[in-house]
């Protein structure tokens, strides 16, 4: 085991003594456990941040994903018979890493989300770069994440192992960043103008990305990036739905009640419904789907409001608000989940859908803001 100076990290002592007592791959991580490879992390962070043109909010963002990348391996590292695995740890590490964010109150939710991104897809240089993937795939993911910051920390992640292809894997992120990233770049133009771009776009223009995203048709998203299809003025939406998640039900009453001519529906009777059934997933769905109907029809705005529902129920909402030609706004309302623990507001399916959480696209729905 590489011996590697131990030092204070802002995590709670008792996930420390997590990280220190799970193992890893010796071939990947000779270094030894995830403690000591997250030390290695932050190590490289420190030697090489000065290399790279930073703002210093980029600064923290990185500093925070290699303190959170691999929190998610205590919960899924198994022992196979023959080696250690750590399969799905990205997404695993989610809940934890969200409710450990929401404890810094100098990071926005937007800052919030962007280091969630990075643990979320911080493998992704090495695994699309091993597995060749084409450049159409890195086109679809710019629209979901800084490709630039991503590639800078997989550079941090890959010098701070020890490794029998050491020398493989850099020059995988040394493609990933001289070469991918640039050629996305001009084609699409950087993290920050696609989210201005987005932001400015007219309702109509919105759902055609969306769609694009969707259906993983990268050309076509491409051709409405670059050529900014004119769509009539006169196009607006029918309706306005606000969808409300992520808060306590005294957070979520507040909220909707600052929109008192809008009627509400609650979604947390639908949050436990199993998709995979298909029978009762859409019976379930019905006085959903009826409530929107009917105030779409009306033209009058509406709310739902969730303390946590599965992605599948997000994404069915947004399938069907846009059938009904409406438009849709997410209020994230961050609340951890000790504090919906404390008051006695997590039932063991709204704990399950926490941990089994993953983030949405930027452009799943027409306005996204975080409180």
């Amino acid at each position: 085991m590489i011996r590697i100076p131990e030092r204070d990290l802002p995590l709670p002592p008792a996930l420390i003594e997590q990280l220190r007592a799970t193992q890893q791959n010796p071939r990947y991580h000779a270094e030894g456990s995830v403690y000591h490879h997250t030390l290695m992390v932050l190590q490289q962070y420190e030697r090489h941040v000065d290399d790279f043109d930073l703002s210093p909010a980029e600064r923290e963002l990185l500093y925070w994903a290699a303190i959170l990348h691999d929190i998610g391996k205590p919960r899924v590292t198994r022992w196979t018979g023959t080696r250690w695995s750590a399969k799905g740890h990205e997404r695993a590490g989610l809940p934890l890493a969200r409710d450990l964010l929401l404890g810094q109150p100098q990071l926005t939710s937007w800052q919030c989300r962007q280091v969630l991104d990075l643990v979320r897809w911080h493998h992704i240089p090495l695994r699309w770069g091993l597995h060749q993937k084409p450049l159409d795939n890195y086109l679809l993911l710019a629209t979901r994440l800084d490709l630039r910051l991503l590639g800078i920390f997989a550079f941090f992640d890959l010098s701070g192992r020890v490794c029998v292809d050491k020398g493989e894997v850099l020059h995988l992120v040394r493609t990933f960043n001289e070469e991918t990233v640039p050629q996305v770049t001009e084609r699409l133009g950087s993290y920050a103008e696609l989210q201005q771009f987005y932001a400015k776009a007219p309702f109509q223009l919105k759902n055609a990305l969306s769609r694009a995203i969707s259906q993983e048709h990268a050309p076509l998203l491409e051709k409405l990036i670059r050529q900014e299809p004119i769509f009539p003025l006169t196009a607006r939406p029918r309706f306005t739905c606000h969808l409300m998640l992520g808060g306590t039900a005294t957070q979520l009453t507040e909220e909707a009640g600052r929109l008192p001519q809008a009627p509400t529906f609650s979604l947390d009777p639908l949050a436990c419904l199993n998709h995979q059934d298909v029978h009762t997933w859409q019976l379930g769905l019905r006085p959903l789907k009826h409530f929107l109907s009917v105030y779409a029809q009306a033209g009058q705005a509406v709310s739902l409001t969730g303390r946590w529902i599965p992605a599948a129920l997000r994404r069915e909402i947004a399938r069907h608000v846009r059938q009904l030609e409406g438009s849709l706004r997410y209020t994230w309302l961050e609340a951890p989940l000790a504090t919906l623990i404390a008051e006695a507001e997590a039932t063991p399916c709204l704990v399950d859908l926490y941990q089994q959480m993953d983030l949405p696209h930027p452009w799943e729905a027409h306005a996204t803001r975080g409180i």
